[in-house]
């Protein structure tokens, strides 16, 4: 737990902690250690064949699970959202040195896929079919694992939320008491709603879902965005990321802003990783002013 002290939070009077999941592996790192923690084990107890599982070309869903699946010995089929590229990114390349399988199927056939409505593909019974982001029960048991952790129960968590398994599962192992803030980076209001209230029912009022932070949609990237990364590294010795953790970040600043937590209250911000996806992004990145340092520290 890194304690954060800075303008906002003295002008406010919150007490802010940042619960560091970025450091649990230099690979498998954030909520995605949590996710795979369960389903890796479910996988060597009942020795199935391998793992299959689903998503897009810089998807940290995709880094983490292929590196997990490589130090582990299970093999790993990848269907990837889109046509294969000319010159594989950083992502995929890691996938690919890690062994996993690529299958790059059309945006179409890939919705149907995670509908279960796919009618041209049929999966062996053998292996685990692992939902995009990892989003499944075991995936939510190893996050519900977050608030255990802790010697206090803040009145307040944020996370960023992609497919909202983290958020879900976080609150079901929380007190009702605290509020669970979901950022959601994806751009599409009201998208996690039925999935958090089929998830967690008993607890869905404690949890809110914010739709206005995604900053242009899932991996845009502005000067914006770059700004904190680069802030938040010169004060804090903090790396953000652009995709996920640099938005949550800029959502809780707005949060205590607008008195959503308010002073005298405790919350704790989790950095969920991701960090591999400033490599995709580099060049970009460095165009808007992202300090060039910040990949000597990766």
């Amino acid at each position: 737990m890194q304690v954060l002290i800075n303008e906002w939070t003295v002008k406010y009077g919150v007490q802010c902690w940042i619960k560091r999941d970025d450091l649990l592996h230099p690979l498998v790192s954030g909520n995605k250690w949590r996710k795979l923690k369960y389903n890796l084990e479910f996988v060597k107890r009942n020795h199935l064949a391998g793992i299959i599982s689903f998503g897009g070309a810089y998807s940290n869903h995709v880094f983490a699970l292929s590196a997990a699946c490589h130090v582990s010995g299970i093999p790993l089929k990848l269907y990837i959202r889109g046509e294969a590229p000319h010159k594989s990114g950083f992502t995929l390349s890691k996938a690919i040195e890690h062994g996993a399988s690529l299958h790059f199927v059309d945006r179409e056939l890939y919705r149907q896929i995670r509908s279960g409505i796919a009618e041209t593909i049929s999966f062996p019974e053998d292996w685990l079919i692992l939902p995009e982001g990892g989003s499944n029960l075991a995936g939510m048991k190893g996050l519900s694992e977050v608030p255990q952790e802790l010697s206090f129960i803040p009145e307040h968590w944020v996370l960023a939320a992609g497919t909202g398994g983290s958020l879900c599962g976080l609150a079901q192992g929380g007190q009702s008491y605290s509020q669970f803030h979901g950022i959601c980076v994806l751009k599409g209001k009201g998208m996690l709603d039925s999935f958090v209230h089929k998830s967690c029912p008993e607890i869905a009022e404690s949890v809110t879902v914010h739709y206005d932070y995604h900053y242009g949609g899932y991996a845009k990237v502005s000067q914006e965005l770059v700004e904190v990364i680069n802030r938040y590294y010169h004060d804090h010795e903090l790396i953000l990321d652009p995709v996920y953790t640099a938005k949550a970040m800029l959502a809780l600043e707005d949060l205590v802003r607008k008195e959503v937590i308010k002073s005298g209250e405790r919350v704790v911000f989790i950095h969920t990783g991701g960090l591999q996806g400033l490599w995709g992004m580099q060049k970009k990145l460095e165009g808007l002013g992202l300090d060039k340092e910040i990949y000597e520290r990766l």
